[in-house]
């Protein structure tokens, strides 16, 4: 057996123990959205109390990189807010001019070959805590894919935490 430890074994703690249907980490949650659905870029945001979001997961981070930071008023949509924060819904879009209008990144996201999305909120104890952000072609996703994103991202909370 090896002594050596990998940064995948050392965790920060959680405020709470991980429930059986959550995921433990988020490279396994990239593994699974990849796996089941479209995906040219995923990030997770995570909300902070000053209503920032904290980039803290990134399938490509020479683009998008770990602790890139958003301001969730002057770089997203209200409707954005509304939809993920407040209804804890998904915000979707599958067309180009649905990335110009939501997102204020969005000539680096087309640059991506990226023209639909989806941003599926995570939830923890009755508030949104994070984004799953699920990017793809133009028209790439169906119900079925927002439908695998909300389940997946149900499942994310505990990983969002020890991140």
């Amino acid at each position: 057996m090896s002594s050596e430890i990998s940064t995948d074994d050392v965790r920060p703690p959680a405020d709470r123990d991980r429930r059986p249907d959550e995921f433990t980490s988020l490279a396994v949650v990239e593994r699974l959205i990849a796996a089941v659905m479209p995906s040219l870029l995923f990030t997770v945001l995570r909300l902070d109390d000053d209503g920032t979001l904290s980039r803290i997961h990134s399938s490509r981070p020479e683009d998008y990189p770990v602790g890139g930071r958003k301001s969730t008023a002057a770089d997203l949509t209200p409707q954005w807010h509304e939809l993920c924060v407040q209804h804890q819904l998904p915000y979707v879009g599958n067309t180009a001019a649905d990335v110009q209008r939501a997102f204020s990144d969005h000539a680096l996201i087309e640059r991506l070959g990226c023209g639909a999305f989806v941003n599926a909120p995570v939830v923890d104890d009755g508030s949104t805590i994070a984004t799953l952000c699920i990017l793809a072609g133009p028209g790439s996703f169906g119900d079925d894919d927002v439908a695998a994103a909300q389940l997946i991202a149900r499942g994310s909370a505990y990983a969002v935490l020890t991140a």
